[in-house]
């Protein structure tokens, strides 16, 4: 058991690392562009799915 405890925790320790790096490089979305981007790609699946019906 101690051993996944230990994995999970280097697996959020680099995950935490990743993101930190992401929002030093500007890679980060902010929310409304993260909400504008799930929007767009529902709008795109739904006009493939008429395109295939």
């Amino acid at each position: 058991m101690e051993t996944k405890t230990t994995e999970y925790n280097k697996f959020l320790a680099k995950k935490i690392q990743l993101g930190d790096q992401a929002i030093r490089e500007g890679r980060t979305y902010t929310a409304e562009q993260a909400y504008e981007n799930a929007i767009r790609a529902a709008l795109r699946a739904a006009e493939d799915m008429k395109k295939h019906a």
